[in-house]
């Protein structure tokens, strides 16, 4: 006796993309409010747990009683984000007004000057401390250019810094 596919008692498993009841299930199951936006600029709360304590302030501890206030452990230590990019900016407008920089060449570009001066500040503290001096001056910054640099690009750089000094 053949099955008669429309009266619902066997489904057909021959065919993959007969899913629509199960969709249908499924969209029904879902809930249909629409999900609130919020604006760009909205800050969730913090929970309790994430909002610092006042206590760690000295002048606003309420008793110290002669005790010296409780330090804070010492965690992370900060990095100093020291960026030359509106330096980059004003001199590229005096030489190009109308190219602009991206911020991975900012970035790059900040890589390289902290790298130089690292480089020039170790080789001028060791230039200082095998004189036997404290300070470092700016004939151990001259001398660590000359020794880093080649020649041309040396003069170069001593002449652009003691034009700087002097103006």
């Amino acid at each position: 006796m053949p099955v008669d596919s429309s009266s619902g008692d066997e489904s057909d498993s021959s065919n993959p993309l007969d899913w629509s009841d199960d969709m249908k299930l499924m969209l029904l199951s879902m809930p249909m409010s629409p999900t609130q936006r919020r604006p760009r600029s909205y800050i969730p709360p913090s929970p309790a747990y994430l909002t610092p304590s006042r206590s760690h302030f000295s002048w606003e501890s309420p008793s110290t009683d002669g005790r010296t206030p409780k330090r804070r452990a010492s965690g992370r230590t900060r990095t100093s984000n020291v960026t030359y990019s509106t330096s980059y900016r004003k001199v590229l407008k005096g030489i190009h007004p109308t190219m602009m920089i991206s911020r991975d060449a900012t970035s790059a570009l900040d890589d390289f000057i902290q790298l130089v001066f690292l480089r020039i500040s170790a080789t001028a503290a060791e230039l200082a401390s095998s004189s036997a001096k404290s300070v470092i001056s700016v004939t151990e910054v001259q001398t660590a250019v000359r020794l880093i640099f080649p020649a041309i690009l040396a003069e170069h750089a001593i002449s652009e810094g003691t034009k700087a000094i002097i103006t």
